[in-house]
């Protein structure tokens, strides 16, 4: 089925062993036809040992070989650790949802592949040596591949070495939840209602398909949705949104029509849960591999404010890009403009609470990120099209505020953020907001406790 495939691709995609496995069976195919190639050309009185640059002796062929094939497996074994380390530093640092970004770096496992390809092609090439038969073909060219092989390692390094940085970690996130959100789920699959309000639904109860087993929804086959739903002249509504944890059991689709048990396997296989979320139709993942970063960087064992920082700067890149986008509707119809599926989607309130106000709630006490939380409300600002928009973005500008009245000590950092809010409310007409400094009464240091204290300063 389409759905079970795109998982089966995804897995596939996320795993160690496909593409280095796919260069394996590269370079054991290029030693067959390399051997075979010169005992075709000595079939035909064709000499190689004429030509003095593949001239060598039986016996420096095969310690050549065994020496790449050793060298080649000690250098794999050093780049899986320095992977797993990469992994490991990235789990502990950011967030342990960023494993399974780098387990599928196609970089990563090209390399690694290269590397493994030198060393099945040695080996297989050093089994045929013998005092009959010097294979000086295949011998010269496991010289060029561990050149390659080489080249390979040092741009694998250079890649693991850069992969680490939170520039690169972000930017990969950005890339990816770009696309998500450019496709807009569920955008691609038939058309948007076009009627007023709310369509009307069907007058009978309907059927309740329950889930199969548990596991966070990760997408649903849309288009094979549809056209189920289409065949059978049904009304389809997913009880879940995208990345939903539903356990087995629960109620998963909602069904107006009748519908076979042939098509209501068929449904119900359309809708693919595993073990963890993932991205394909789930931008809120993305999100909350951000938020995430955010977090973790403002727990007391990290205080990186910078880092945290950074990561408001990217979720306001991609909510600025969601606002931009118009939103899909979640009430798609079919060619004929009948309504046929009703998918449920986060709203713009719930994508604010998810990200931006986690990170207030736990980095609040910090000028830094209070800061840029507010830089990013008054950007998301000029980007809003909707009431909604604006009405949950100044929800947030005052939560802000009511953070900062309670968790903000300095008079400096008061003073700070009292102009960025009466900046923001200027520039969008609004109200001003009660002033943060002067909001407490300063601290009085009783004279003699001072005196007191000088004294004991100055002796």
């Amino acid at each position: 089925m389409p759905a079970m495939r795109r998982k089966l691709y995804e897995n596939i995609l996320s795993s160690l062993w496909f593409r280095p496995g796919l260069w394996m069976l590269g370079y054991g195919a290029l030693a067959a036809a390399a051997l075979s190639l010169e005992l075709l050309l000595r079939r035909h009185g064709v000499a190689l040992d004429r030509v003095a640059l593949l001239r060598t002796e039986t016996e420096g062929a095969r310690a050549l070989l065994g020496a790449i094939a050793t060298s080649t497996l000690t250098v794999t074994s050093l780049a899986y650790s320095l992977m797993m380390v990469a992994v490991v530093q990235t789990a502990n640092a950011y967030s342990p949802r960023l494993l399974r970004r780098y387990l599928r770096d196609p970089r990563t496992q090209h390399g690694v592949g290269i590397l493994m390809g030198t060393f099945l092609y040695s080996v297989i090439v050093l089994r045929t040596v013998s005092g009959d038969f010097t294979p000086l073909l295949a011998t010269n060219l496991a010289i060029a591949l561990t050149v390659v092989a080489t080249v390979a390692l040092l741009l694998f390094l250079n890649h693991v070495s850069q992969s680490v940085k939170v520039s690169a970690i972000i930017g990969l996130i950005l890339e990816r939840t770009g696309d998500v959100i450019a496709r807009g789920f569920p955008r691609d699959v038939g058309t948007a209602w076009e009627g007023e309000g709310e369509p009307p639904l069907p007058r009978e109860p309907p059927r309740t398909l329950v889930a199969p087993r548990s596991g966070y929804l990760q997408y649903i086959e849309n288009e094979q949705l549809l056209a189920l739903a289409r065949e059978a002249d049904a009304l389809v509504r997913s009880r879940w949104r995208i990345g939903t944890y539903v356990v087995a059991g629960a109620p998963l689709v909602e069904i107006w029509g009748a519908l076979d048990e042939e098509t209501e396997r068929a449904l119900r296989s359309t809708f693919v849960q595993g073990a963890e979320r993932t991205l394909p139709q789930d931008a809120d993942f993305g999100l909350l591999q951000l938020t995430d970063i955010a977090l973790r960087a403002m727990s007391p064992g990290v205080n990186d404010p910078s880092t945290a920082a950074a990561a408001i700067d990217a979720l306001c890149h991609l909510i600025a890009q969601s606002i931009r986008r118009e939103p899909p509707s979640c009430l798609r119809c079919d060619e004929r403009g009948r309504l046929r599926l009703i998918l449920p989607r986060w709203s713009f309130e719930d994508l604010l609470c998810d990200t931006f106000s986690r990170v207030l709630q736990y980095g609040g006490g910090d000028v830094a990120v209070v800061s840029r939380l507010l830089h990013a409300c008054e950007l998301l600002l000029y980007q809003a099209r909707r009431d909604e928009h604006e009405q949950a973005l100044w929800r947030l500008v005052a939560a802000i505020h009511e953070r900062a009245e309670t968790s903000i000590e300095l008079a400096a950092h008061r003073r700070q953020l009292d102009r960025q809010l009466a900046r923001v409310c200027e520039v969008h007409e609004r109200p001003p907001l009660p002033r943060l400094a002067g909001a407490r009464s300063p601290v009085i240091v009783d004279a003699s406790r001072r005196g007191a204290r000088d004294a004991r300063v100055v002796s």
